[in-house]
């Protein structure tokens, strides 16, 4: 169901981020279940803040890699799980942006720092943070002085947008596995059109909204 509309929103999305690709799934729900589903497997181990939202739980369960669950918004105790899996193939570290329940944000940096440290990957769930957070509106990397390629980014186009759907940015890599192995992607129907035309009208509106991102 690709259209040249969807195309015009990942390039809007990958050139807000300053990212070199984007992918839109039909829901931030399914961006999680893509990402972690595709990227993880038997062998592998993630590990999740204990707070982070339930479609990241569920994302995590069904890649059946090893779950760990850290303290909330805890690099030690992250770190510390991390230490313990050195012999896990890969190693995925999940958290929120803004965390939906409480509206806390996340000790990003601390946490990326802690991944790095264990030569484990950052995977940021930024639904709540996305286009609202930052000088502009980059999201809770940007507010927390982090880049965007320190971590895999996911953010929705339903809330700050008003519109529908998840997306992912990242390496062109990463994006281009995404489209070809991603079943929650491939086996979806795409955005209806009139909505992938909104989200890039509304990416375009947001460009000179800067006086409501600060009165949010």
């Amino acid at each position: 169901g690709t259209t040249r509309w969807h195309a015009d929103l990942e390039r809007a999305l990958a050139g807000w981020f300053a990212a070199p690709c984007a992918i839109v799934y039909p829901s931030g729900y399914l961006a999680n279940l893509g990402v972690l589903g595709t990227l993880l497997a038997p062998g592998d181990a993630v590990f999740i803040d204990r707070l982070v939202h339930a479609s990241l739980v569920d994302a995590a369960r069904a890649s059946r890699a090893t779950l760990k669950v850290f303290h909330h918004n805890d690099p030690a105790h992250l770190a510390q799980l991390l230490s313990r899996a050195r012999t896990c193939r890969r190693r995925l570290v999940v958290t929120e942006g803004v965390f939906s329940m409480d509206g806390d944000v996340a000790l990003l940096k601390e946490l990326v720092e802690a991944a790095e440290a264990h030569d484990a990957l950052g995977y940021l769930d930024d639904a709540h943070g996305a286009f609202v957070l930052g000088e502009q509106g980059r999201g809770t990397p940007e507010a927390c002085g982090i880049s965007h390629e320190r971590l895999i980014y996911m953010g929705t186009l339903g809330k700050a947008l008003g519109c529908q759907g998840g997306f992912v940015i990242g390496p062109t890599a990463l994006i281009e596995w995404l489209h070809h192995r991603s079943r929650p992607f491939i086996y979806s129907t795409a955005l209806a059109v009139p909505v992938a035309a909104a989200a890039v009208e509304a990416l375009r509106l947001l460009q000179d909204a800067a006086d409501h991102r600060t009165r949010l």
